[in-house]
């Protein structure tokens, strides 16, 4: 913590490393402008570490005479780093605010809660663009795939067992990664059914893991009263 905060205390926001919330604009609009169709993986709590051995697991397919390049790079994380906020960083936005007592994020002013409004928002910015949950995605026969993203511009597929497993099992978060290697595999080869050629994969946020209890000394004693949102890990004033 007293690292943290003598780096938080000089930080500006030029940094060499990208920031998500500049993920839409830097990384999807380049083929949008081309005009080339894009499919954007966002897999709930899939750590950049997670995201090395994915790279290396998807450039191992070619030896399964599927063809596929890949490589990997980072992005900062908004802080506080929850899913709320992540998945709203990645959306194309002007301004996101909080503004109730809960964990909603809003993106100029609609809320980016549940795959049919970050669908909406989406839309707002590119009428020929769209969001689907991955198991939704996974069900489309070929022909039937081909017709749903071919008019699309940019196709965003969500994905969340790490972090849908962290909440329920702690001890059971490993696992779930590596189902999530092999769900976003298929994810990938499912795209590939449909013509795409064009791939992003990337998270809202990491996961944090310790295989012992938090101690009580480990926790800062905070008056929380009148915080937006408040939880063991943050708090958002």
């Amino acid at each position: 913590n007293d690292n943290w905060q003598s780096f938080a205390e000089t930080y500006t926001t030029s940094s060499p490393v990208p920031h998500q919330q500049k993920f839409y604009n830097t990384k999807v609009q380049p083929y949008l402008d081309k005009q080339n169709k894009l499919f954007v993986i966002i897999s709930d709590a899939l750590r950049y570490e997670c995201g090395v051995e994915l790279t290396s697991q998807i450039l191992s397919e070619n030896k399964k005479k599927d063809r596929f390049s890949a490589t990997i790079s980072s992005m900062l994380s908004s802080l506080p780093s929850y899913t709320q906020l992540g998945m709203a960083s990645l959306l194309p936005h002007k301004k996101l605010s909080i503004q109730n007592k809960n964990d909603i994020v809003f993106v100029d002013e609609k809320s980016s809660a549940g795959t049919a409004n970050r669908d909406k928002i989406l839309k707002s910015y590119d009428e020929n663009a769209m969001a689907i949950g991955y198991e939704d995605f996974l069900k489309y026969k070929r022909e039937e795939g081909r017709e749903l993203v071919k008019n699309a511009s940019v196709v965003y597929i969500y994905h969340d067992e790490i972090d849908k497993m962290g909440e329920k099992n702690e001890i059971k978060t490993f696992d779930a990664v590596q189902s999530t290697f092999e769900s976003i595999i298929k994810i990938i080869k499912q795209i590939s059914n449909f013509n795409g050629s064009n791939m992003l994969i990337t998270s809202d946020h990491g996961f944090l893991y310790t295989n012992q209890p938090t101690q009580e000394s480990e926790f800062c004693k905070v008056d929380s009263e009148g915080a937006i949102k408040s939880n063991r890990r943050f708090i958002i004033g």
